[in-house]
């Protein structure tokens, strides 16, 4: 996707299950296995709700920002994506978190 075709970025509620919330909370998990049902893409940001081990929220978020989008079609997972995760934070995301420099890299 070259610059001119970025959209805006989007943020998706998602839940947790709560040893990998701690985890992506820590600094220790950096990427997400997901459905691809919402369309993902570089700089959405993910509002990760814990889920206690009845399956209930727990009141706990953090929002992660996508770094990147590796659509699994090709490796036998039609239909998920592997979402790498930015800088973690526990309150709404700043503006320069969100904001990082990327260049093409041509094929």
């Amino acid at each position: 996707m070259s610059p001119a075709q970025v959209r805006a970025p989007m943020v998706h509620d998602l839940k947790c299950e709560g040893t990998a919330w701690l985890d992506v909370r820590a600094g220790c998990k950096s990427a997400e296995f997901r459905r691809d049902d919402r369309g993902f893409a570089v700089r959405d940001v993910l509002i990760l709700h814990e889920l206690d081990p009845a399956g209930r929220p727990s009141g706990r978020v953090c929002w992660a920002s996508v770094r990147h989008v590796c659509r699994l079609d090709g490796f036998g997972a039609p239909g998920f994506v592997l979402l790498s995760l930015g800088e973690v934070s526990n309150g709404k995301p700043t503006a320069k978190q969100l904001d990082f420099e990327w260049e093409e890299i041509p094929f």
